[in-house]
């Protein structure tokens, strides 16, 4: 099932964008070629608004920046990390392992993304892992407005402190965006990093090739070159549209400060391990096997991302809570009812700090609570004297790790 999903989200990816980079790379490429030979051709008729009176090759460094910052932003992204922590005496030891993969394609229409966690643990040289996630997202900006966002997504968990054996996750909805580089109005970027705002430059920095207000050379000179290349079709359109694209891309990347709210339907399938303890006042667990579950969720998730030159951080709250006919989870035992509210929530929070472009270093912080887990009533009197108490698989989960980085 793991490698079906992945199959599904990578293929859809590809066809999707492969036919609009295609055809931005292709004029470019097309027009760098034969600029040189059409520019001696048709400058002496004057039909180059930018030619002598300027660097006549202002149009071309332009179109080969523009391509150079897009490949740059919708290259593959990767990185991995790995941590270790263990703990040793005369007659036992115990380590901790956990190492994580991250690729990333895209920015700005179009973002993939795919993330894998895993921790296990040695003790006394047994093996056995303890967490796991694998994520897969795909998400798109369906305006011209960045602020708008789609996704689509499939998550599969294993928690083994929490007793999931495994839990898949699909899903999809829509987050509203608010980005500090994205009321920036002045030239000085100053809601954008460093690295953000020097490429937002070259974007913008233009001369009179970008002076929408009167004459478009830029968009001219494409015109001009079009009439005289054999099956180069729009290419000021193709152009200015991937133009804007990659401003909003950057923007998107490299904001100081982030806002989003998510709101989402997930569909959750989850098995728990068999023989799962369950605690009542902490006292020695009782076992019980429990069927697997599918119900539908809703989902809310606030969450700000801080961006500075060398560091990031990243706070997100998700709140999953049962819909249709199953907002409440209930279970019985004769006369005896408990009764909760079905929904859970995890606060996931990073900090990453990059020491170089490739090395770097983060603390990541998970709090997991789930209001209704699986349990059962148990009878803890005598058969003539019953005492019914529930019993509950834990309910809690919490998890800092610090890691090392490298980016690929």
């Amino acid at each position: 099932m793991k490698k079906l999903f992945i199959t599904i989200f990578l293929s859809c990816y590809t066809l999707i964008t492969y036919a609009q980079e295609q055809s931005f790379s292709n004029a470019i490429d097309l027009i760098t070629s034969k600029y040189d030979s059409i520019y001696s051709k048709i400058n002496t008729g004057g039909d180059f608004l930018y030619a002598s009176n300027q660097n006549k090759y202002l149009t071309k460094k332009y179109l080969l920046d523009l391509k150079r910052l897009h490949e740059e932003e919708k290259a593959f992204v990767g990185e991995v990390a790995f941590s270790l922590n263990g703990q040793e005496t005369k007659n036992t030891n115990n380590f901790i392992i956990g190492t994580g993969v991250k690729f990333s394609k895209g920015v700005y229409p179009f973002e993939f993304e795919f993330n894998s966690n895993i921790q296990a643990q040695t003790d006394n040289g047994e093996f056995r892992e303890t967490v796991s996630n694998i994520d897969i997202s795909f998400d798109y900006n369906f305006t011209d407005n960045i602020r708008h966002e789609s996704y689509v997504f499939v998550r599969r968990t294993a928690n083994a402190l929490l007793g999931i054996d495994q839990r898949y996750e699909i899903g999809g909805g829509y987050i509203f965006n608010t980005y500090r580089g994205n009321n920036d109005t002045d030239k000085k970027y100053k809601g954008i990093i460093k690295k953000g705002s020097d490429k937002l430059r070259i974007i913008d920095h233009s001369g009179e090739l970008l002076n929408d207000g009167k004459d478009n050379v830029l968009g001219k000179n494409l015109e001009t070159l079009a009439k005289n290349i054999d099956g180069l079709a729009n290419p000021g359109e193709t152009i200015l549209n991937r133009r804007k694209e990659i401003r909003s891309g950057l923007i998107k990347k490299y904001s100081k400060f982030r806002f989003s709210m998510l709101f989402g339907l997930n569909y959750e399938l989850e098995k728990t391990k068999d023989s799962l303890p369950l605690y009542f006042n902490d006292e020695t667990p009782i076992k019980n096997n429990f069927d697997a579950t599918n119900r539908f969720r809703g989902v809310l998730r606030p969450g700000i991302n801080i961006n500075g030159d060398n560091f990031s951080f990243s706070s997100k709250l998700y709140v999953k809570f049962g819909l249709f006919k199953k907002i409440n989870s209930e279970i019985s035992e004769g006369l005896q009812v408990d009764d909760r509210v079905d929904y859970w929530s995890e606060w996931i929070n990073s900090f990453d700090f990059q020491f170089t472009e490739k090395i770097g270093f983060r603390i990541t912080y998970i709090f997991f609570y789930d209001n209704a887990p699986n349990r059962q009533f148990f009878n803890i009197g005598t058969a003539t004297d019953p005492n019914y108490k529930v019993f509950e698989a834990e309910k809690r989960f919490s998890n800092i790790m610090f890691s090392f980085k490298y980016s690929l």
